[in-house]
């Protein structure tokens, strides 16, 4: 048997290079390493680029407070993104980092995701983690444990929808009602194995990978937004080079 090729194809040939007849078949492309390693870098492209869009969503808002821009009227800011499956928020003057007005890593994670709940839903553009935790009288080193200082803060700026989960995290349709209809997540970390230590993040968006729900957080402690996949009760995020089980929970119920 013999290849030939006939207009940038290739076909079975007899051996005086024409096409058999018996064998009118275009022969596929056999792909060399070549051509495997052209795509392979082409999707770690493609990958690196997803990444830094989705990191970027977040980070187009990362300003300094005092040259935040007046309070947006209007309820909540919307999104950046808005498919079927797939809602990301628009973040800008939004989110708040948890650090004390020095610049200094505090405890104030539980402030900063419940200040950035709050700038989101309310286009209040002067609330800062530093003034929440001093209004509820918290120290910024050793923030909360639990959700009912999260909880109050929210109610008394308002948001009274939001009710707490102590021991869950929701479904993945909890997770779309919410997001769907622009109310932030508040969700509760404890790092493993013991999870005495916590730390405070906030959903922000979600899409859907080969079924998997992604989901998109901002990490205070990060600066930026990041990914995880849900997987209900193992809920797994990474910070600090340790791993952080997903298990308390501010959300907006279904009814």
């Amino acid at each position: 048997m013999f290849v030939c090729s006939d207009k940038g194809m290739k076909f079975i040939c007899n051996a005086d290079n024409t096409i058999d007849q018996n064998e009118p078949r275009q022969v596929p492309e056999l792909e060399t390493q070549a051509v495997l390693s052209k795509k392979l870098r082409s999707l770690k492209k493609e990958l690196q680029r997803r990444a830094y869009k989705s990191d970027a969503l977040c980070k187009i808002n990362l300003i300094p407070i005092e040259s935040a821009r007046p309070t947006k009227s209007g309820g909540p800011n919307g999104f950046i993104e808005n498919l079927p499956n797939r809602k990301i928020f628009l973040l800008d003057y939004c989110t708040l980092p948890q650090t004390d007005l020095s610049g200094n890593q505090n405890g104030l994670c539980w402030a900063a995701s419940v200040g950035t709940m709050i700038r989101y839903r309310t286009g209040n553009r002067t609330l800062t983690q530093t003034k929440i935790a001093d209004d509820y009288n918290v120290s910024y080193s050793t923030g909360v444990f639990g959700l009912n200082t999260p909880l109050k803060v929210l109610h008394d700026y308002g948001e009274t929808q939001y009710q707490k989960l102590n021991a869950g995290l929701g479904t993945n349709v909890q997770i779309m009602h919410n997001i769907n209809n622009q109310f932030p997540i508040y969700m509760d970390v404890g790092r493993k194995p013991i999870a005495f230590e916590r730390h405070a993040l906030t959903i922000v968006g979600y899409w859907f990978d080969n079924g998997t729900m992604i989901i998109m957080y901002w990490n205070s402690g990060t600066l930026s937004c990041e990914t995880t996949s849900f997987l209900g009760i193992n809920t797994e995020v990474t910070y600090n080079g340790h791993q952080w089980l997903w298990n308390k929970t501010i959300y907006i119920p279904l009814n």
